[in-house]
């Protein structure tokens, strides 16, 4: 918490916030971003860990953290890889990919019919292969 003083009072000491909400084994969560300010008059209120916001009611903390977030801007995006490649080069291989099976389908279409027609020829001749 960067504030030294809220409402002319001295920050004494400053720890996390503890959350009404336990785990399911009863231990204790802690709210690292909301912040508990002892002051010099032995009161308390909550305050941000990132700025001088405070206030007295601990919930109203969690919603100011939004105006912390730092929004990414499509240019600090990196584009996404995928095992070292780009999506680019994932979609190159897959049209690729595609020509290839459909020439692999054709070609099997052709050779089993030349294998039928061989049999015909060879049923006709009676040759036993």
């Amino acid at each position: 918490m960067t504030a030294t003083h809220v409402d002319g009072h001295q920050v004494v000491s400053d720890s996390p916030t503890q959350s009404p909400i336990r785990t399911k084994d009863g231990e204790v969560i802690w709210w690292p971003q909301t912040r508990t300010p002892l002051l010099a008059d032995g009161s308390t209120v909550f305050g941000c860990a990132h700025c001088d916001y405070t206030n007295l009611n601990p919930l109203s903390i969690r919603p100011h953290l939004g105006k912390h977030t730092m929004k990414k801007t499509p240019t600090d995006v990196a584009p996404p890889t995928l095992g070292g490649i780009t999506v680019a080069e994932l979609v190159q291989r897959l049209s690729e990919a595609e020509t290839v099976r459909t020439d692999r389908d054709q070609w099997k279409t052709r050779a089993l019919a030349a294998e039928k027609s061989l049999r015909v020829l060879r049923k006709a001749l009676g040759v036993t292969a």
